[in-house]
């Protein structure tokens, strides 16, 4: 599956891996994960689909299939500490959808939280801080982390209202800094419609 942006960035940034990819039988590959090759180590990948069992099963027969759906990737550091991400991608529109989705979602990361594994959820949750969707994340063990700035911007630098893309971490991950919405145009270009969010934790000893 041609994915226009994950090359580009893959071929000027050698020293990066990819994760959350693969065949797209199995799941989509919209979403990946970049890490460091140098300091991560790329344990186990996979995807959590927001729809149903039927409408999967139908969309994924095209090539070109499109479904809201959450990568994740398990990675671990040089001291053996390990964690997973998930890069999410909730409905645009529809609150029943975009409530689903988290559910699902709370299902997948909440055995693993109580476990005390590392978690780390990002991405376009389509929500802003009071809504629905968002209360099941954090009543799963999540802290969703925002920058008071808008993240999406009509690829026009607007920003009409608050920010809908957020990082979510468990409470053990200590935040260094941010998060920051990064709003400045590269090359006299915006990346895309959405300013990427950026934030630096420590793992939980």
């Amino acid at each position: 599956m041609v994915n226009l942006a994950r090359d580009w960035l893959l071929d000027r940034n050698p020293d990066y891996g990819l994760a959350a990819t693969g065949d797209w039988h199995v799941f989509p590959t919209r979403q990946p994960i970049f890490y460091r090759k140098d300091r991560l180590t790329l344990l186990d990948q996979g995807g959590v689909y927001f729809e149903d069992d039927t409408e999967v099963a139908r969309q994924t027969q095209y090539r070109e299939f499109w479904i809201y759906y959450c990568s994740w990737a398990k990675f671990a550091d040089h001291t053996g500490a390990e964690f997973t991400v998930y890069n999410l991608h909730f409905h645009y529109h529809d609150p029943n959808k975009r409530l689903e989705a988290a559910n699902r979602l709370a299902a997948h990361v909440r055995p693993l939280i109580a476990k005390g594994e590392t978690v780390f959820v990002l991405g376009d949750t389509n929500s802003l801080d009071d809504w629905a969707a968002l209360r099941v994340l954090r009543d799963a063990g999540l802290q969703m982390l925002q920058d008071k700035g808008a993240t999406f911007h009509f690829n026009a630098g607007l920003g009409l209202f608050g920010g809908i893309d957020r990082i979510g971490a468990v409470p053990g991950a200590r935040v260094l800094g941010g998060p920051w919405v990064i709003s400045r145009r590269f090359q006299g270009q915006f990346p895309s419609d959405h300013y990427p969010v950026a934030a630096d934790f420590a793992l939980p000893e």
